[in-house]
């Protein structure tokens, strides 16, 4: 049967692609790792500044057993299932369902692909640039004073907020 692509939303980052594969491999059994490609992305908490990754993990075709299909039709009604690595440590594993990414071929540039792309990069900016002003209004000066609480404030015209 084909396993559907799980994602797998924190992964610590002492686990790498191996030991992830060893996991599933020790989980479906067989001779072969059932695993094609694992895909690890850092990424940081923003509430605590911790590392982290996120994973990726596509399946080869896998022997159908009883502990499969149920994890696998649980992953298909887009429940989240809790999976125990090393316990007491556990995944949270749900169905992938992001879209694979599709890059545009590369290629040579015309002078008439050229100016297109030179518009479409000059409406871009136009639309950014308006918002680069709201987020330069909520800036404080570099000449800034502290008042006794801490709070910022402008010389000439006492606190900010």
């Amino acid at each position: 049967m084909q396993f559907p692509s799980i994602f797998i939303p924190r992964v610590s980052c002492n686990n790498n692609e191996a030991y992830i594969e060893s996991i599933f491999w020790h989980y479906f059994g067989g001779n072969e790792t059932p695993i094609s490609r694992i895909d690890l992305i850092l990424k940081e908490d923003a509430r605590s500044g911790q590392i982290y990754q996120i994973a990726f993990v596509h399946f080869k075709e896998v022997a159908e057993t009883e502990s499969i299909q149920s994890l696998a039709s649980q992953l298909e009604n887009g429940e989240s299932v809790k999976f125990v690595h090393s316990y007491p440590w556990f995944w949270i594993l749900r169905k992938n369902t992001s879209k694979p990414k599709v890059r545009g071929m590369p290629r040579v540039l015309t002078e008439k692909d050229e100016a297109e792309i030179m518009k479409a990069q000059e409406e871009l900016k136009a639309k950014k640039a308006p918002q680069e002003e709201e987020k330069g209004k909520k800036r404080l000066p570099y000449d800034a004073e502290f008042d006794e609480y801490g709070e910022p404030m402008d010389p000439q015209h006492g606190t900010f907020w």
